[in-house]
């Protein structure tokens, strides 16, 4: 038997693998997993930072398991014997609680299992109660149980389409499963209802980079986010150097677009207005004053931080923050 004190089924926390999966997609799907829970361990919220920081401490269980032959064997045998406990939600609910407010609770705790089905039952009662199926939809997501979780999202969208925490945790169900399209559109969704949310910019920023391939910081909202959420992911532990590279890389960017520098531009024309200046300089001082506006000038327009000479570039296709 594994020594963990709940059982954690893999296969559901990587959705992309099997029993049979060789060692390769193996690492690719806990990369790709990682990517998409250390975003969610940044996040403001405690009770998401919270269950984001325990699945991320589940993939490192994960690769410690799954890519050891040995106990990849034992795992599986006991994945096939597991029986799940009684339900905690379901005995506290016969004694006549409020199943939303259960509901809460074990979402709150990290009680995927018993969340979900508090809010089940809370729905059972109401069904327009956005909130139950909000609860049951991220529960759901947390469970690995990812086509149930997207039929909830929608459900709670449909029901409070105003609500950008929903379009924004469809968006992460979305990423998760490599949909990439389909979560930029809940992220703009959610940051059409708040347009300057740094965290709804930075999740387009990073669904761009999975798509395209590159992508400039360009302004200072986007240097702080970048520092913050990545500097927290890297507090983090886990195994992952290929990740863990890949997050020092975007503070080097952050700390390379905050360093003022020269851009030079016209030159030819910035030297025609100083000569004009200095042609003028024996006419009672307006010479000076037009050799000083000339240096001035163009001290403002081309010495600027990186990311600002990044936002005045002709081919950035998607603005950021």
């Amino acid at each position: 038997m594994l020594a963990t004190q709940e059982f954690v089924n893999f296969y559901e926390i990587l959705p992309s693998i099997v029993e049979t999966s060789d060692p390769k997609e193996i690492k690719d799907a806990i990369r790709e997993q990682r990517q998409v829970w250390n975003k969610r361990a940044a996040q403001a919220d405690p009770v998401k930072r919270e269950q984001a920081q325990k699945r991320v401490r589940d993939l490192a269980e994960a690769e410690r398991v799954l890519l050891n032959p040995e106990r990849k064997r034992a795992f599986d045998q006991e994945r096939l014997q597991y029986r799940p406990q009684e339900n905690m939600a379901a005995q506290a609910g016969a004694a006549g609680h409020d199943w939303l407010a259960l509901a809460r609770e074990y979402y709150e705790r990290g009680n995927a299992p018993a969340a979900n089905y508090a809010a089940r039952e809370a729905i059972t009662q109401n069904g327009a109660n956005h909130e139950a199926w909000a609860i049951r939809a991220n529960s759901s997501f947390l469970m690995g149980e990812n086509t149930d979780a997207g039929f909830e999202f929608r459900e709670a969208i449909r029901l409070r389409p105003d609500n950008p925490d929903y379009h924004f945790d469809y968006g992460d169900a979305y990423a998760a499963l490599g949909a990439f399209p389909e979560a930029r559109g809940e992220y703009e969704a959610a940051l059409r209802l708040v347009p300057g949310n740094p965290l709804y910019r930075t999740a387009i920023a990073n669904v761009d980079l999975k798509q395209n391939g590159n992508w400039v910081i360009t302004s200072q909202a986007q240097i702080d986010v970048t520092k913050e959420m990545s500097g927290r992911a890297l507090s983090l532990k886990f195994d992952d150097e290929q990740l863990r590279r890949s997050l020092q890389e975007n503070l080097t960017l952050a700390d390379k677009a905050a360093q003022v520098k020269w851009v030079h531009s016209n030159i030819l024309g910035w030297s025609i207005a100083l000569l004009v200046g200095l042609a003028f300089i024996a006419a009672k001082g307006l010479g000076l004053i037009i050799v000083a506006a000339v240096v001035v000038l163009y001290t403002v327009t081309h010495r600027m931080p990186t990311w600002k000479h990044n936002a005045k570039t002709a081919d950035i296709a998607r603005q950021g923050i």
